[in-house]
């Protein structure tokens, strides 16, 4: 028989929204909060620039094709960006050069 662990005292990792508990006293905090009983929340100054999860307390974990520390440099796709066929703009977006299309600017355009 498995006997579950308990977190009586870290605060039973505050609540099933802010972590779980992953063995006796140890909590496991589900992103967006820190702290031993996960009842802090993760505040990153500037909200990862709003690409991006901020966890253990001032980390940003960036959406695809954005990186950095706060996830404010689009990178279109990976290195190169927009597979060196084009531009890659403030949005993330690629501006395909001519003669080539697709999102990330890796298919060749037909021209008649």
């Amino acid at each position: 028989m498995c006997i579950p662990a308990s977190c009586n005292g870290v605060g039973d990792c505050t609540s099933p929204d802010n972590g779980r508990c992953q063995e006796d006293d140890v909590c496991l905090c589900n992103p967006g909060y820190i702290g031993n009983d996960c009842s802090q929340r993760a505040v990153c100054s500037d909200n990862c620039h709003g690409h991006g999860e901020c966890t253990d307390g001032d980390v940003c974990i960036c959406d695809p094709n954005w990186s950095g520390h706060r996830c404010d440099v689009p990178t279109c796709g990976g290195s190169p960006a927009c597979q060196g066929h084009g531009n890659c703009t403030d949005q993330a977006l690629c501006v395909c050069f001519p003669g080539w299309t697709g999102s990330d600017c890796s298919l060749p355009s037909c021209v008649d």
